[in-house]
């Protein structure tokens, strides 16, 4: 049995610091406040606070205690490490003050003042001053030590030396500007000079020329517009997860009717494209949703071996008392095996084809849908049988209360 008024966490919190090196003023007080307590509980007592202080001492997280006037009670080994202070040299030292940046030192002191007020406070990032002036990026909370009748004893703080996260940090933001000069620079620099190609291309193919030639220059300007179509997508990719766009209530059957339309108009080979719009849908959206069709209808005209039927069916659909809009763009092409259904939405996965591409198509679509918060999967369009030709199937969430009177 213990006696009334003795905090057993509280006495061992000040044995740990007894072990670590407290002057002999906290032995006496220690003791003063167990009193009562039998040598066999004494004696577990210090037993156990000699357990935290090797927990303390072991730990690579450095530990610090201080008064309020800033005189350091005591520290573990990687605080004396940190610091590059030996344990002689800190009594003469006031913590954070001699040891911290201005700023760090006014974090410090905010948080104390918000403790004193019973407010939590949470963890901050600071910097270190060393013995030899260089500096370390710190983690540190700070918290208030009480004894059981409810007075202030002390500060303390776990920190942690953060200098891996930060260099590592500081990669990814360099790694990020590189990256998005790479992307600045195809998307503006190499573009104009796809434009100014195709625009010589184009006056070349309206001259005159033998079927050989037609058909040279013809695949010269597909592939400066495949080169340019990998720029659009970087870029919209990249917007996506920087989440740079704003979301609206977008129409579903008005965009497809407009994928329809680009794709009648540019009629690159022999291609019948029908719609049958069940719905008109409003989902969250943006102008990218657009890019979604494009690529499935671009994919299936992209892996037709000869004229191709793509068949365009909007859905109303309903999960629990979920209102969805089902889109389905399926053709009569060569299909797709079951071993390339599952991973054809990864990023650079080519069709079952030959046909020439990025891989990004539809790995954008997959990550446009599902931004959308939506889902996408390619089955059969005949069940069973995949070489009688692929199904696209896009479910997005409707807006019940967007829809335009």
């Amino acid at each position: 049995m213990r006696p009334a008024g003795v905090d057993i966490v509280s006495v061992l919190f000040r044995l740990s610091f007894i072990y670590l090196g407290v002057n002999k003023n906290g032995v006496d007080q220690l003791n003063e406040r167990c009193l009562g307590l039998s040598g066999a509980v004494m004696e577990n007592l210090y037993d156990m606070g000699q357990f935290a202080t090797e927990a303390l001492s072991n730990d690579t997280i450095s530990f610090v205690a201080w008064y309020d006037d800033g005189r350091i009670v005591t520290c573990n080994p990687p605080f004396v490490e940190l610091t590059g202070y030996t344990r002689e040299e800190m009594d003469d030292m006031e913590w954070p003050w001699d040891f911290t940046t201005p700023k760090t030192f006014e974090m410090i002191s905010k948080s104390i003042d918000t403790l004193k007020h019973g407010l939590k406070t949470y963890r901050h990032e600071g910097v270190c001053i060393r013995k030899d002036g260089t500096t370390v990026p710190i983690d540190i909370a700070v918290h208030r030590h009480y004894d059981p009748t409810g007075k202030f004893l002390f500060h303390y703080s776990f920190i942690s030396d953060i200098s891996k996260s930060k260099k590592f940090e500081e990669a990814l933001i360099a790694a990020k500007a590189q990256a998005d000069l790479y992307i600045d620079l195809m998307g503006h620099d190499i573009r104009n000079m796809n434009q100014a190609s195709m625009g010589f291309l184009e006056m070349a193919i309206s001259h005159p020329h033998d079927a050989q030639e037609k058909e040279l220059m013809n695949k010269a300007l597909d592939a400066i517009n495949n080169s340019s179509r990998i720029i659009d997508n970087v870029r919209k990719l990249q917007r996506v997860q920087l989440h740079e766009l704003k979301y609206e209530p977008v129409e579903v059957c008005k965009v497809l009717s407009e994928v329809r339309s680009a794709h009648v108009e540019m009629q690159i080979k022999p291609v019948t494209i029908n719609m049958t719009p069940g719905c008109k849908c409003f989902v969250n959206a943006n102008a990218l949703l657009q890019d979604v069709f494009l690529n499935l209808v671009t994919n299936s005209i992209k892996h037709s071996t000869g004229p191709v039927t793509i068949d365009i069916i909007v859905l109303d659909m309903y999960e629990g008392d979920r209102h969805y809009c089902k889109v389905v763009v399926q053709d009569n092409g060569p299909g797709i095996p079951d071993e390339l259904k599952r991973k054809l939405f990864a990023r650079h996965q080519h069709g079952p084809t030959k046909a020439q591409g990025s891989g990004l198509g539809l790995y954008l679509a997959k990550i446009l849908v599902e931004d959308f918060g939506g889902r996408i999967w390619v089955e059969d369009r005949v069940p069973g049988d995949y070489t009688k030709g692929a199904r696209f199937v896009v479910v997005l969430l409707a807006l019940e209360n967007n829809v335009k009177k």
